[in-house]
């Protein structure tokens, strides 16, 4: 029997394929890491760079001691223990880059606690960022208000409130949402809440450095002066398209430390705008720089009597504390002096200034080697008068009632007799310069001018020696101002351009809400 062998059917092995390499999907692009980022920059710019200087001006109004007694103003009204932590986080702004940078993170953690509650869609990040800059907007809305007529430690507290509620709130929704995964969302679209942030942070800086420009430029100046660069403070007063009255007057305390107060006084308009104050009465703006102006005119008890009296009506302030000190070094009043400086060793951060100034309470000599004070001292007037014959309002101590002295009391005299437009109290000034051999600037000169076409005053044209250019000067004036001289509106736009800076576009044009006439019997009271 034979035996057949059968043969199963063989299966080919399929060639061997070269294989093909496998494509890596494209990397997207992390948004929400590179959005934050740009919210935190953002954030830092505006508080270190654009308003820092408000929030530092605020920092020195916010005064904290650990004493509850010497707190006791502040703890006796409403809220007044929270405000009372509010101020410690406020020392923060001893510094605008330490301050700047924990305000821009507390900001920018809002956001992030915005994303992780609401579990943000991807082309709506972003969006979170419109809450901060809410804040921020308020902040800058109420302006000098701020740190004169609201609590300072506000600036510190809504942020940081709103960021613990903000937590406890993310923590709650998270143990909600335990063991529930969050559903991928697309990453295509238009980034509508990335947009909606810019746009935000374009208003937040535009709303600052326009309609709040003076805000700015006004805590900036107060800063500049407590570190004395005067040159900064002139530069920033030249920069205002509409200065306030605060602007103005530290404007003048600059030039007036740099001789330069008789020479370019009036190169800045005089148009005041209203300063947005709370409760504005006509002399509300007044407390913001007549303690200063008083002290930089050498009006010691005055300044020392306006800075008190701030204390005592709104609470002590770092700011005001350390001007009655410096009032009562001046005045050599030793244990008054002594008293502010033992408040202040106890306010954090402030024992540099403490260590500056307390040693003089010993050696009054080095009064003269300190060159705040020194500079201070050479302006005391030499007439010792009541403080009813200084006018108001405030213009470098309004020290009308000194028409002699030393040469640089006079300068200060003479300038207010210009501010108010009290020419004819000039002139006692004037003769004394001329008697002591001091030049008379171009700015009293066309000041005169100004007198002399008035009836009875044609000879101190000649009697002091005024240049007939000036004459000229102000006939050239006189005609470019004929066809406005019923319109004070277009009487100062149409001769601002070419006339801002003399003293005839002063005289005529700004600052004369009063009746300029009739000065010297209200006073020499203007705007």
């Amino acid at each position: 029997m034979s035996h057949k062998k059968t043969y199963k059917p063989q299966h080919k092995a399929p060639a061997k394929q070269t294989p093909t390499k496998a494509m890596k999907p494209k990397k997207q692009f992390c948004w929400n890491p590179f959005i934050k980022i740009c919210g935190f920059v953002l954030l830092f710019v505006f508080c270190t760079f654009i308003y820092g200087d408000v929030f530092v001006r605020a920092q020195q109004d916010a005064f904290v001691v650990s004493d509850a007694t010497s707190m006791k103003f502040l703890t006796d009204t409403p809220f007044g223990h929270l405000f009372w932590f509010g101020r410690y986080l406020m020392v923060v702004f001893k510094s605008k880059w330490v301050g700047g940078l924990i305000l821009s993170s507390l900001l920018t953690a809002i956001a992030c606690q915005l994303d992780a509650i609401f579990r943000i869609p991807a082309r709506w990040r972003g969006i979170a960022f419109l809450l901060p800059i809410a804040i921020m907007a308020y902040i800058v809305e109420l302006g000098t208000n701020l740190y004169y007529k609201a609590e300072p430690s506000c600036l510190m507290l809504i942020p940081f409130l709103t960021l613990v509620v903000l937590f406890v709130v993310a923590q709650i929704m998270r143990f909600i949402r335990r063991g529930k995964e969050q559903s991928e969302t697309s990453n295509k679209g238009l980034r509508i809440g990335f947009l909606l942030a810019v746009a935000g942070f374009a208003g937040l800086y535009a709303d600052a450095m326009y309609r709040h420009q003076n805000d700015i430029l006004g805590a900036k100046m107060q800063n500049k002066m407590m570190e004395q660069d005067w040159e900064g403070m002139i530069d920033d007063a030249m920069s205002a398209r509409r200065p306030t009255r605060t602007v103005a007057a530290y404007h003048a305390i600059a030039l007036l430390r740099t001789d330069q107060l008789l020479d370019r006084l009036f190169e800045i308009p005089y148009d005041y705008p209203d300063a947005g104050l709370k409760k504005v009465d006509g002399s509300e703006e007044y407390g913001l720089l007549q303690a200063d102006c008083d002290f930089a005119a050498g009006l010691v008890q005055p300044a020392y009597h306006y800075a008190f009296e701030r204390i005592v009506m709104d609470g002590p302030t770092t700011r005001n504390l350390k001007r009655c000190a410096l009032c009562a070094i001046l005045t050599g009043e030793k244990e008054l002096a002594e008293k502010y400086l033992n408040i202040l060793k106890h306010v954090p951060f402030e024992q540099t200034f403490v260590n500056r100034y307390e040693p003089m309470l010993n050696n009054p000599k080095l009064i003269d080697e300190d060159s705040e004070l020194a500079g201070v001292k050479k302006f005391l007037p030499k007439e010792d008068l009541f403080e009813q014959n200084y006018r108001q309002p405030v213009f470098l101590g309004y020290n009308l009632g000194v028409n002699r002295g030393s040469n640089e009391t006079l300068i200060t005299s003479a300038a207010a007799c210009l501010y108010s437009k009290d020419l004819v109290a000039l002139l006692p000034r004037v003769n004394f310069m001329v008697q002591n051999g001091m030049p008379i600037s171009q700015t009293m000169q066309e000041a005169l001018a100004c007198l002399a076409i008035k009836q009875g005053y044609q000879d101190v044209v000649k009697q002091y020696g005024v240049n007939q250019m000036i004459m000229a000067n102000l006939q050239s004036f006189l005609m470019a101002a004929r066809p406005y001289t019923k319109d004070k509106e277009a009487l100062r736009a149409n001769l601002k351009k070419d006339w801002l800076g003399t003293y005839f576009y002063y005289y005529f044009c700004e600052n004369n809400e009063g009746n300029v006439d009739n000065n010297r019997k209200n006073k020499g009271q203007v705007n």
